[in-house]
């Protein structure tokens, strides 16, 4: 049996596929003057038929679980989102304590107009919605046990987790537009701009896609086995 071997991506190419010329094996790419061929419909079989003939001189679109040590770290994403939020937080402190040494300044040169008497919270007065939906797969298949980020001006201001079904949910979200960005155990990831309205369910589903990789192919064969006496 011929040894197959597995790919990577030797030369990776930041080129905007969308924004290239079509081609018969898939785009051709102005910067690099070159045909990128489009195999994530391929085999690896397919794949390595197509690098032969053209003796390795190849560059390439694929799935991210098409190649080795390709697939970037999305787990990572959430704790940066985190990070950002605290940053957010210690900023908002600093405002607080500087706008109550403000009101203190101010008792002390105003008392004339000081009043007394029982004390009530007035909460600031927001629409707010319910918002759910559906995180799926490429394939279709529920996504179970996704992360998904509810994000504005950068900053992450609810997470959750999808369940057996690939349902989210988040409650009490306040007007505004937002950015629904979703990440499947196995790498594949999504995003949407979300405006919530004043209605109070909102119902908005997500498909999630494997990244995509362009640039030059390297075979990578595998590694011989050998026989057990």
């Amino acid at each position: 049996m011929e040894n197959l071997g597995t790919f990577k991506i030797a030369e990776p190419c930041h080129a905007n596929w969308n924004e290239m010329t079509a081609a018969t094996q898939g785009r051709f790419c102005a910067s690099c003057q070159k045909c990128v061929v489009d195999f994530t419909q391929k085999t690896t079989a397919e794949i390595k038929a197509v690098y032969d003939e053209n003796a390795g001189n190849v560059c390439g679109r694929v799935k991210a679980s098409q190649v080795v040590n390709t697939r970037p770290d999305w787990h990572a994403r959430p704790a940066i989102f985190r990070a950002k939020a605290l940053k957010g937080l210690q900023m908002f402190a600093l405002a607080l304590l500087t706008t109550f040494g403000f009101m203190l300044h101010t008792e002390v040169k105003a008392q004339d107009k000081m009043i007394m008497g029982k004390v009530a919270y007035v909460p600031e007065r927001h629409a707010a919605a319910e918002v759910s939906g559906r995180v799926v797969l490429d394939s279709g298949k529920p996504a179970a046990g996704a992360s998904v980020l509810l994000q504005q001006d950068g900053m992450t201001v609810a997470e959750s987790k999808t369940d057996a079904h690939g349902m989210y949910r988040f409650r009490s979200v306040k007007s505004g537009q937002y950015q629904l960005t979703a990440y499947s155990n196995d790498g594949q990831n999504g995003s949407m701009v979300l405006r919530v309205t004043e209605k109070s369910l909102q119902h908005e589903d997500l498909q999630l896609e494997e990244p995509m990789l362009m640039g030059g192919l390297m075979h990578v064969p595998d590694e011989p086995v050998e026989p057990i006496d």
